[in-house]
């Protein structure tokens, strides 16, 4: 009798062993797999996420993510059924992300939502952008523009570039393929968006937050340093409201084939880089 029940008992003791072992295996490759799946969410997160360029039918929607992806964004008038309006698919896959919603009404709130991978955001709470009222075109204004390069003295293409002007309302762009960028005063309206904001030469205060996955850079500056800045290196921070602030004016020369100097360029004068793009800009509207 203790023989069949020895007998018994030895597969018994096997079976609850391998059945422990097995749930113990399924417990760490799901919890490898949940690790897994929040670090692929994460990544895809849209970051820094802005509405910038309001005008009475438009305003632009712009994010950064760490991972490359081709994200879409959802535009509705109505808080529970966002793609009433738009869905604006990206063209490709990157990093930094930049729609431009047009065709809205003037003095409205529209909602949004980002599906970037795969993955909806603020589908709970979606993020908000009330048009402004329509206004004549203004023909006050100026331009004010530069460059910016990497670190390693490339041209920067394709960043991230926010302008505050004054107390005005944000504005935005990206980098072109030579790395440079420009604004039209004449397109900032105030913060309520009721009118164009009003520029001084001395007294207006300019802001610029230049951004991509990698670094950022910050410039304040009056008016009158801002056609041209000073060549804009990512990840320096300018104070150029001083006249005898040290500003170095050179950049990097950029690698070739890998091989990188200490050295740098003479310094150039950026107006001359804008001479044939200037009218065609005159003439954009955001």
């Amino acid at each position: 009798m203790q023989r069949r029940s020895l007998k018994k008992t030895v597969p018994t003791l096997v079976g609850v062993i391998i059945l422990l072992f097995g749930l113990a295996s399924g417990v760490v490759l799901l919890n490898a797999r949940q690790i897994f799946r929040l670090g692929a969410v994460d990544i895809s997160t849209p970051k820094n996420v802005r509405v910038s360029n309001i005008t009475d039918s438009s305003f632009c929607i712009s994010f950064l993510t760490a991972k490359e992806v081709r994200p879409f964004v959802k535009v509705g008038g109505d808080k529970f059924f966002i793609s009433d309006i738009q869905t604006i698919r990206a063209n490709e896959k990157s990093n930094i992300h930049y729609f431009t919603i047009n065709g809205l009404l003037p003095e409205r709130e529209y909602f949004f939502t980002i599906n970037s991978d795969g993955v909806d955001y603020f589908k709970d709470n979606p993020m908000t952008a009330r048009t402004g009222k329509q206004i004549a075109s203004n023909t006050k204004g100026g331009i004010i523009y530069g460059k910016v390069y990497s670190k390693s003295g490339e041209e920067l293409k394709d960043a991230l570039v926010y302008v505050r002007g004054g107390n005005g309302s944000l504005v935005s762009t990206k980098t072109s393929g030579d790395g440079s960028f420009m604004f039209s005063t004449s397109h900032i309206r105030t913060a309520d968006l009721s009118s164009y904001e009003e520029f001084d030469e001395e007294r207006t205060i300019i802001q610029v937050l230049i951004e991509n996955i990698q670094s950022t850079s910050s410039i304040t500056t009056n008016l009158k340093n801002s056609y041209p800045f000073p060549p804009i290196i990512i990840g320096q921070n300018l104070d150029l409201r001083q006249s005898s602030a040290n500003v170095d004016y050179t950049v990097p020369l950029p690698s070739v084939f890998g091989a990188f100097s200490n050295q740098t360029d003479i310094p150039f004068f950026i107006k001359n880089i804008y001479k044939e793009k200037l009218p065609n800009f005159l003439n954009e509207q955001y």
